[in-house]
């Protein structure tokens, strides 16, 4: 059988005359935004194309995919830092545009969303649908559901390693660990996780991609997973167990976990090496003050922490491990997560209260409360990231 001449398509001539390390654009058929790439190679046999993204990965596609190139790159589309909130109440996602700070989009998902994640590169997002045992998967550039997952009893909590690979999500009813391929969105292993029964409710993941920190609320403890084996080590945390362990976030690190003990008002500082544990109260009445979620700074030495109960917010200090200061704004109604922009500048924070609809601003230079963004019935769970339109 005779190879297909791809020479005689006038895109795969153009390739042919291009010199290794030509910046390009490339527009594939059926989109409409071009790809900025570093030309690579051109086999002219088999008719691939392949260069690196800005990013450093590399990109592999055929000429005969290619609708149109730029030899002079088109300037690249503008990023947005987009924040998705899990909307309890309505099964939706909302999209926020922190730059303005308006929801310009909704998307229909499961039943009862609760957590999100993003990819590294912006590009996906993870939803947890806990009544409908399913995982929602999210094309950011489109804001439309690509995939839905099946998975095992009550998906609550939901991470993406740093490496971009792999999608980890927390069964709560099943007591065990999801693991799906970012590539193909199809699960690639399931695999218990703390004590049984255990009730694993929300997931972190170390900054080398090796480690999962898993709380399990019902229990009150922490397991370490080491993803390449599935073995683990299951800690208790808190004062007094079951402390309700729910909110995680590891140092960017590496070096500690924080842990959030939504039953006894307190932060548990986790060193991941020694697994020594420092107590940190919080809240306006320690013990009572119901603290969900926690995020750290992008330098680590700042953890804030949403208090349910109080309402208010805990500014910690990850070097002496104390609580700085305590805000509180009547804008609060039963806030659950908290998620911090890249730059570190502006929390944005969910209030789950029934009948909600708001997402508080935090600014984070001044500590005061800046506005409220109207989204969904009840949101609660957040996550923010960089969504570059030229970027695969």
């Amino acid at each position: 059988m005779n190879e297909p001449n791809h020479s005689m398509h006038c895109t795969c001539a153009l390739l042919k005359t291009l010199k290794t390390g030509t910046s390009i654009s490339i527009l594939l058929k059926n989109t409409s935004l071009p790809i900025v790439i570093n030309f690579q190679n051109y086999d002219d046999r088999t008719g691939c194309v392949s260069g690196i993204l800005r990013d450093g990965r590399v990109f592999v596609t055929n000429c005969d995919c290619i609708a149109g190139i730029f030899l002079s790159p088109v300037p690249p589309l503008a990023c947005q830092v987009l924040a998705y909130v899990t909307n309890t109440g309505d099964n939706t996602v909302s999209v926020i545009d922190t730059e303005t700070n308006t929801t310009i989009n909704t998307i229909s998902v499961g039943e009862l969303p609760l957590l999100v994640a993003l990819s590294p590169n912006g590009r996906r997002a993870y939803v947890t649908n806990f009544t409908s045992n399913t995982v929602s998967v999210i094309d950011t550039l489109t804001n439309t559901v690509i995939k839905t997952i099946d998975v095992p009893g009550g998906p609550t909590g939901v991470a993406v390693t740093p490496d971009g690979t792999t999608v980890y999500v927390t069964n709560a009813n099943d007591g065990t660990l999801t693991a799906i391929s970012t590539v193909t969105n199809s699960i690639i292993n399931v695999f218990p996780v703390g004590n049984a029964p255990s009730n694993p409710v929300n997931i972190a993941i170390s900054p080398d991609s090796l480690t999962a920190y898993v709380t399990d609320q019902t229990q009150g403890t922490l397991s370490i997973v080491d993803l390449v084996t599935t073995t683990q080590t299951v800690i208790t945390v808190g004062a007094i167990p079951p402390a309700g362990a729910f909110g995680v976030a590891v140092t960017p690190n590496g070096a500690e976990v924080y842990v959030t003990n939504s039953f006894e008002g307190s932060v548990s500082a986790v060193d991941t090496t020694t697994l020594a544990e420092t107590l940190i109260p919080v809240g306006i009445v320690p013990g009572t003050s119901a603290p969900l979620g926690i995020a750290i700074t992008s330098d680590g030495s700042t953890a804030y922490v949403v208090n349910l109960s109080d309402p208010s917010i805990s500014i910690i200090d990850t070097i002496t491990k104390s609580e700085t200061t305590l805000l509180t704004s009547p804008d609060l109604d039963l806030p659950a997560n908290i998620a911090i922009t890249p730059d570190d500048k502006f929390a944005y924070i969910t209030n789950n209260n029934f009948g909600s609809t708001t997402v508080v601003v935090l600014d984070l230079t001044t500590n005061t409360f800046v506005g409220e963004i109207t989204v969904g019935l009840e949101p609660f769970g957040i996550a923010i990231g960089t969504v570059c339109p030229n970027q695969l």
